[in-house]
């Protein structure tokens, strides 16, 4: 029971495990609140989605990826103002992104 116990501890904290990639992209993500959302966009690209997500407006990267792709979304105020960040994918398909943020 104690070896169940300990092997169940250890898989659990390596899907905690993050990479320099992934946080990184949370430092990026967490500086953008409170600051205008062309430069962010400048650096994206185009976003693949804008749309209206009740008072504020949502923006959407996706980076395409065989296993899973890896997405960034902005949320903005009516002054194009960065209210909330968001992402999720895995190292290797949010790398590509984070190189045109830095």
């Amino acid at each position: 029971m104690r070896f169940a116990t300990v092997c169940f501890a250890v898989v659990l904290a390596g899907c905690a495990v993050k990479t320099p990639v992934l946080d990184q992209l949370d430092v990026q993500l967490d500086s953008a609140l409170g600051q205008p959302l062309q430069s962010y966009s400048q650096r994206l690209g185009e976003p693949a989605v804008v749309e209206p997500d009740g008072e504020l407006t949502r923006y959407g990267w996706r980076q395409a990826d065989n296993i899973k792709p890896c997405t960034v979304e902005l949320w903005t105020d009516a002054q194009d103002v960065i209210r909330k960040a968001r992402w999720a994918g895995y190292e290797r398909s949010c790398k590509p992104l984070l190189q045109r943020l830095n």
